[in-house]
């Protein structure tokens, strides 16, 4: 809880500086037709970045790092990592150069709504073009990021994200000031951003005793283990993304503003997801496949439980605000500029949908950063591909009848149908204590989501004083679950005590 509390609160900062980067975003393009074209040339490179440097591309190479320390200490999981960038370079930079010569057959395959708009397309191929080397940059963080996480180092790597947020505002607001694109100096700040963010490890890895030019093998035991595991790995650890993109793509034929209303949505999803799952699978990860390896099967059970847990206990809560606050949210960060009325209602509906999905992708996390530990690759593949699979399915038959929102709906169909799999395939089983604990969760929602309803039929119709509410909201929840004896809550209350009475 220690480790997650630091990957939380630097994650807390990345998110609020991501939601000025997108109140900026959305009061310069809106929703619109230009907008989707950015949104559309965005996707690819925002979803890598997410594979990469949120922990998915950990969850890859991070087992063979371990492995590798375990077996020769950390000069020769430094090897590893230097001969993993090597390759990722050999590797990825032909398929960037590739994508930025043939950027208009990209975007003719993931945009077919564009086909009757040829000034969308060609917008939306000059700022993927110019996107596409981020993907080199973003590489590297990921593999200079997994093996920080391996030695214990959390800080700078959960704060990989703000330097992002913070050159892509720096980019919107110097383009809007001097009255340029916006958009291409978005893309083009991606590129600058990518860069200082394998800078920003650099520090924390040489404390280490990492050094870029050392001894490399080419082909080392562990390096052909990766590259068995790497696909089936990515696929696993990355439905939610390919579901996402497939969504975005999907949504240039629904209706102007979809593809721009499915990206808010996700941005602001993406804030309760940052600290419910990503932080924590963060942190579990490297101590679960430590304990596999080390054949501590109720330790690793145990960890499992607390990842699972403590990602609950903070997914639960925030669906619920996320599902009754929705309106006020999206009104209050992106309602001005551009971002016209249809935008608020579409945005808003999503962002409902979305909610219903997140403790599905919560849980997924640990359950994915379990898998992986044990090496169960299969497990994760099927999982994701029946994820993948059933939001195809699912947005084909919701598009008859629910129209622009088929998209985030049938994302909900995928997450869930993953989630349960890879629960029913983990190491843990729910016994009764965990059958108690979920039922307290559940009675807790519900209360939280009575108590809002009933305290806004009670207040002026003001957004912001809703959003003003929320972090009562939150204390309320905590609070109902210490009287309730809510094991992640009294942990948490101990741990404020001791920070007090040490202050």
């Amino acid at each position: 809880m220690r480790k997650a509390g630091v990957v939380a609160g630097a994650t807390l900062v990345s998110r609020m500086l991501g939601f000025v980067r997108d109140m900026v975003v959305a009061m310069a393009l809106g929703a619109g037709p230009m907008a989707d074209a950015f949104f559309v040339a965005f996707r690819i490179p925002e979803a890598l970045r997410r594979m990469l440097g949120e922990g998915t591309f950990s969850m890859a190479v991070g087992p063979a790092l371990a492995q590798a320390r375990t077996d020769g200490g950390r000069e020769r999981m430094f090897q590893l990592g230097r001969c993993l960038l090597l390759w990722g370079g050999l590797v990825v930079g032909p398929l960037t150069a590739l994508a930025m010569l043939h950027a208009d057959l990209l975007v003719k395959a993931i945009a077919p709504g564009f086909a009757d708009a040829p000034e969308l397309a060609a917008r939306a191929a000059v700022l993927l073009a110019i996107c596409m080397p981020y993907l080199l940059t973003t590489a590297a963080a990921g593999i200079c990021v997994s093996m920080l996480h391996v030695l214990d180092r959390f800080l700078m790597p959960a704060l990989s994200p703000c330097l992002l947020n913070v050159v892509l505002i720096a980019a919107a607001g110097l383009g809007a000031g001097l009255g340029q694109d916006v958009a291409v100096c978005l893309a083009a700040g991606l590129l600058v951003a990518g860069v200082g963010q394998v800078w920003l490890q650099l520090p924390d890895l040489r404390r280490q005793g990492f050094v870029w030019i050392g001894r490399t093998p080419l082909r080392p035991a562990a390096l052909a283990r990766v590259g068995r595991e790497m696909l089936p790995t990515m696929l696993g650890a990355s439905a939610f993304q390919i579901m996402l993109m497939l969504a975005s793509f999907r949504g240039t034929v629904l209706g102007t503003g979809t593809t721009s209303a499915l990206y808010y949505a996700d941005r602001l999803l993406q804030f309760p997801l940052g600290l419910a799952g990503v932080a924590i699978s963060t942190v579990a990860l490297p101590e679960l496949a430590a304990l596999h390896a080390q054949g501590e099967q109720h330790g690793f059970v145990t960890a499992l439980r607390g990842a699972l847990r403590a990602s609950l206990f903070l997914a639960v809560p925030a669906a619920v605000g996320l599902l009754l606050l929705a309106r006020p949210v999206v009104v209050v960060l992106f309602g001005r500029g551009q971002f016209d009325a249809h935008g608020v209602t579409l945005t808003t509906a999503m962002l409902q949908w979305f909610a219903l999905a997140l403790p599905a992708l919560a849980m997924t996390r640990p359950l994915l950063a379990a898998a992986y530990a044990q090496g169960r690759h299969r497990l994760t593949v099927l999982a994701g591909a029946a994820g993948v699979a059933a939001f195809v399915l699912a947005e084909l038959v919701f598009e008859w009848t629910a129209g622009p929102r088929a998209p985030a709906m049938a994302l909900g169909v995928g997450a869930w149908l993953q989630a349960l799999m890879l629960g029913r395939g983990s190491a843990w089983h729910m016994d009764r204590a965990d059958a108690g604990w979920l039922v307290r969760m559940i009675g807790l929602g519900l209360a939280m989501a009575g108590g809002i309803v009933w305290v806004d039929g009670l207040l002026p119709a003001s957004s912001w004083l809703r959003v003003a509410c929320i972090p009562g909201w939150a204390v309320a929840f905590g609070l109902g679950a210490l009287l309730l004896r809510v094991p992640e809550a009294v942990l948490l209350g101990r741990m404020l005590r001791r920070r007090l009475r040490r202050a």
